[in-house]
This record gives C-alpha cells, structure tokens and sequence, in this order.
C-alpha cells in the first residue's frame, strides 16, 4: 500500500487533519463535518495514496456487498471536496481519472497527537448479498434516475447534440419557473409549482407531457426555446415566474407555440399567499383548454392537496432532498416529509413522498433485515394511506406495485401498473416499472413499447436510454441495442452496468479484444479472472474446463445484468452449469432474472425443467392468465420454449 496509515486512523493530508472518529475535516481555523460514508471513502483513499483507486473498489470496501448506484461513490467525492475546498477543474486533493476512478494527491501522514487516533470508528457494517429483494433492478434504475436529476442540471454537454426528437402536435414542456423576487422562500416555490403542474398536465388523456427529469435539465441554463422544444419533442412549452412577499404573490406565465414562434396563452395570477396553492390547478387547467384536452375531473374538483402553504414548503423541501439521493438527505427528506404531516395528516401527495423516500432509503443504508423490513412495512403503509387520499399520485402508486413485483405477485404487479397508467398515462415512473415488470416475466417486445414510451417522457434521461438498449439486447436486436447504449453514454451516464452491456456486445460481435478490456480491470478479482477465462474459452474451445472451474466460485447471478455463474454459463454454452447457477438462485430468493431471457439463455429455456422452475418463482401462473414469455408457447399442459 502506499500509504502506513490505517483506514480508520487520524492522519493529515496536507493543511487538514482528518479525524475519521469524529467524521471531521479540520485546518485549525475551520472544522468540516462529512457524512460516515464519505469518511470512508476518504478513509479508503488514504490507504491508496498516489494510487488510482477504482469506483468498484470504493464501492465494495464502503458499501460491502450491498448493490447501489456508483452515482453513490460521486455524491461521496463531491462532499469531501467541498469540505476541503478542492476544485475538480485543479484537483488539490481528489484527482478524477476518467472512467475508472479517483486518486488522492498529496501525501498522507499520521496525525502528530496520541489523541488523535481514532479509537470507535469502525468500517460501516457489511449486509449479506442479497440480502434485499425489494430492492430490484427495476427500484434501483428508478432511484438512478431520481438521483440523476441535480446531476444533469450540473451537465452542460451532451444533450446539446441531442438528436431530433419526434414532435407530437399536443404536447408541452414545463419550463422550470422562475424565482424573480429577492425572498429566498421563492425558489421553493417556483419548483413546487412546476412539479405540480407537470403532474396535473401528465394525467391529461391525449397530451404529451415531458417528465421532471428533462424539463429540470434547463433550470438555469441559456437556451432557446426552439432548441428546448427540439431536444424535448414538444410543440409547445409553457414557461412562468413567481414572486412573492410576506402577504402577497405574483405569477406569471405563458404558453408558446414553438413551431409559429406565438405566444397562445399568457396570465399574471395574483393574490394573498393563503391561495397560491390555487394557482397551480387554474395554471394546469388553462393549458389543456388552450390545447383542447381536458384534465382528469378529480383533479379538477375537490380542493387542494393541502391548504397549508408552510406543510407545501416542506413536502417541496423533503423532495429536493431526497433528488440527492444519500442516507442522509433521504432521513432528512423522510424528517421533511412527516414534519408536513404533521401539520397536515390529509396531505396525500406527502405520504406519497414518504411512501418513496422509505421504499429507498435501503438502497444507501447500512441496515439491518429486521429495520430494512420495518422501512418496508412503513413505506407501505404510507403508500396506502396516500392511495385513500389522493389516487392520482405515482410515487405511492409504483411503491405499490413494485412491492408486489418483488414478492412474486406478477399479475398484481401488472394489474396495479395498469390501474395507475389509465389515470396517469404520462408518469414515466409508471411506464418504467411496469416495462420492467414484463421484462421480468419474459414479455421482452411488450417491455420495450413501455421502455419507449418511458424514454418519449423523459428525452433526456440516460437511465431511459438504457433501458431502452437493455430490451433490444434480450430480443437479440444488437444494432439498436448498441445505438441507445451510445446514446445512454452520450447523455452523460457513466455507470459500470452500461460497460457490461458494451462487453456483451463485443463478445456477440467477437471482438474479444474489446471485451477483454472491459472485463479486465473489474475489482472483483476473482470475477475479473473468470471472465478473462470465459473469454479465453470462447476464442480457445481447449481453455473450456478452465473457465468452467474458474466461474464456479461466482454467485449465481446479481441484480446487474452480464454478471454471474448464470450469465457466464450461458456464454460458454454450459447446460447443466446454467442450471445449476438459476437454482442456486431461486433457491436464494433472488427476482427473477433478466438472463433467462437473453439469446443465450435457450439452452435454459429449452430444458424440460424449465417449467418448474418457472412455477416456483409464480412465474407459471402469470403466463396461463396474462399471456406467455415471448420465448415460449403452450403445448397441452406442457410449456415448450426456445
């Protein structure tokens, strides 16, 4: 190693004494406090110093074998940087080296005090692997994309050279309000209302709406709104400003016509504070008349969400917290969250933000089984309630439906996504899950019309684009597969599951050069060395036993697709090794896997035992009542897949 401090030791890094103890960052003249996580991953770094260090690495030494995002590792980097006032543009301290990893500059030395030592800290707590169902490829993809929001505000690249989008003649995008008035309550405001109305005008039948994700791309930015509308695929675009002092606000908006460079609708709202809530439905309901559409009636009668304007900040506040997407925003979005309940227990929309802020707080916890199962029990309940109180609301509605896709309940899973998109055919959330719902079941071409629509949503989301790409390679599509995965890439997203995509492309292409260097600097060593060997064994047929006695240390399979015994067999052609790894797995409770539906995966599909195992994960049950796996068909009793 490079450095004799241990990871759990005070030690200095230039000017800074760093106490990992106390999770402090100290100079004499200033004390900054970071979160444990971000402690570790310091920790860890200053074990490496001058060494390049894999976001792989830091995310198995911090994380343990618990899946989450790598967006986790950035979030952590960036925090540390603040508190030492680095610059990623002149790295100080925290040198970025792309797409592998971060070095940590200046030397690290131990602290000169005896009572600088660091005697309670420990390493966070690993959780066994697997040891989550609920969170599933489908929660995690989705915390992505929440995680993903600040992040693309920050992106001032890729999506300037966006293609084209088709334009569909009723449809809109919601520009970010702006906050004109110097009260810093405003920018609350601003983004609460262009949620708000965002959601109102997605359950509108017939309207186009662009999700959040996209729209919140351009907050801050200058750019014009042709050059809005095109990236989008919208024709029209409503943009607004709020104002507003201790009695009063303004609003202002207006609904441009891109294509006749017109402006079709224009209004100032003003009034006392006690009715900005108002606003939002009179904003909403002005919109779709102009574009000749109708809001949903429940929408348009009733009253408020809240008529509290102070719990409305807060369940604004919670949201923008939990966007970050780390274990301590998440707590703080949930303390948000009920501190609006408690103002207003009918506040639906905010046990709905509840309901999703439990669902994945596990996703960046250290817990343990018996609280990740009380977050669970708890998001449901919020779910529920927030179902009773206010039905059109997604976040509840997908929490809903995704816990019983993880307890094997397909058709219930199925059932309430359809529910919910007939009252909210514009949540991309929703056609999200429920595009991987039918994944999981095997429905692959119905999965990639959900994935499309999804992605029409929301232009700009790199986790879209991926999803995307992951249903072409199942149905064997490469050339599409390839072109969205660019186009993920492209948009910014530099997660390692879009490399392992890569890999599989280049292994189907036989282009194992490229294959191999995208497999060799994984920090699973022992899964870099197998799938070195896989590689060598599909270039050498002789290398064959070799790279089966190579895998057999493996799991089964992980929630990221291309990783696994399953999916390693399945590119040797090893039958009974397939099988072995995809009972393994059912045995281990895993969710279903996406492997089982690759082109590879015949040799699985096509075994007669297939069928059995099918019906011990109720997969078999789904197919007899909503339709079979685009592999397989009915024959008498008797399932036969290729």
């Amino acid at each position: 190693m490079a450095s004799s401090v241990r990871a759990r030791e005070s030690f200095r890094l230039g000017a800074w004494r760093v106490d990992p103890g106390l999770c402090e960052i100290a100079d004499g003249e200033r004390v900054a406090r970071v979160e444990p996580r971000a402690m570790a991953v310091l920790c860890h770094l200053a074990t490496r110093a001058g060494e390049t260090v894999a976001r792989d690495e830091l995310l198995d030494a911090v994380w343990g074998n618990r899946f989450v995002v790598e967006e986790a590792v950035s979030r952590c980097i960036s925090q540390l940087r603040q508190a030492l006032g680095d610059d990623p543009r002149e790295p100080r301290y925290i040198q970025t080296v792309p797409k592998i990893g971060y070095r940590l500059l200046p030397a690290v030395e131990p602290a000169d005090s005896p009572a600088g030592k660091a005697e309670s800290g420990t390493s966070p707590g690993a959780v066994p692997r697997f040891r989550r169902a609920v969170l599933g490829s489908a929660l995690l993809v989705v915390v992505a994309a929440v995680a993903v929001i600040p992040w693309l505000q920050s992106r001032e690249g890729p999506a300037a050279s966006a293609p084209r989008a088709i334009v569909q003649q009723r449809s809109v995008a919601v520009l970010p309000f702006v906050a004109i008035g110097g009260n810093p309550r405003d920018e609350l405001l601003a983004d609460g209302m262009t949620e708000e109305i965002i959601h109102l005008l997605a359950s509108v039948p017939g309207l186009h709406v662009t999700s959040r994700t996209s729209s919140f791309h351009f907050k801050g930015r200058e750019a014009s709104v042709e050059e809005i509308a095109r990236q989008l695929g919208v024709a029209h675009v409503l943009e607004g400003s709020v104002r507003s002092d201790d009695e009063r606000f303004r609003v202002t908006v207006q609904l441009i016509d891109v294509a006749a460079d017109a402006h079709i609708w224009s209004e100032a709202f003003e009034g006392e504070l006690a009715g900005f809530l108002e606003v939002q439905k009179a904003i909403a309901t002005a919109v779709a008349q102009r574009l000749n559409l109708s809001l949903d009636r429940r929408l348009l009668t009733g009253e408020p969400a809240t008529h509290d304007l102070a719990a409305w900040q807060l369940f604004v506040e919670a949201w923008l917290a939990v966007e970050r997407f780390d274990e301590r925003s998440i707590r703080d979005g949930i303390r948000l969250f009920e501190a609006a309940l408690e103002r207003d227990a009918q506040f639906g929309n905010a046990w709905s933000g509840l309901a999703l802020a439990r669902w994945v707080l596990p996703a960046v916890s250290d817990m343990t089984l018996e609280e990740i199962a009380q977050s669970d029990r708890l998001a449901l309940v919020a779910a529920e309630r927030a179902a009773e109180l206010t039905p059109m609301t997604s976040s509840a509605r997908f929490v809903l439906a995704d816990s019983a896709r993880v307890r094997h309940d397909f058709a219930e899973a199925e059932t309430r996504y359809r529910d919910a998109l007939a009252s909210l055919p514009g949540e991309a959330i929703l056609h999200y899950g429920y595009s991987n719902v039918l994944a999981n079941v095997g429905r692959t071409r119905a999965a990639l019309a959900e994935a499309q629509v999804n992605q029409r949503l929301d232009p700009l989301s790199p986790v879209g684009a991926y999803t995307v790409a992951q249903s072409w390679l199942l149905l064997g599509n490469e050339a599409e597969a390839r072109r969205h995965l660019r186009r993920s890439r492209d948009l910014g997203n530099e997660n390692r599951v879009l490399e392992q995509a890569e890999a599989y492309l280049h292994l189907r292409a036989r282009d194992y050069a490229a294959a191999r260097a995208t497999v060799a600097d994984l920090h699973d060593a022992a899964e870099s060395e197998a799938m070195l060997a896989v590689i060598e064994a599909l270039e050498d047929p002789a290398q064959r036993q070799s790279a089966v006695a190579s895998i057999a240390s493996l799991p089964p399979w992980t929630i990221q697709p291309f990783r696994g015994r399953l999916y390693a067999a399945l590119l040797l052609g090893e039958r009974e090794l397939a099988w072995q790894a995809a009972e393994e797995g059912v045995a281990l409770g895993l969710e279903p896997t996406l492997h089982w539906w690759l082109p590879e995966a015949s040799i699985l599909r096509s075994d007669p035992r297939f069928a059995a195992l099918a019906e011990r994960l109720n997969l078999l049950p789904y197919w007899r009542e909503r339709g079979w796996p685009d592999a397989c068909r009915a024959s008498g009793a008797e399932l036969t897949c290729r």
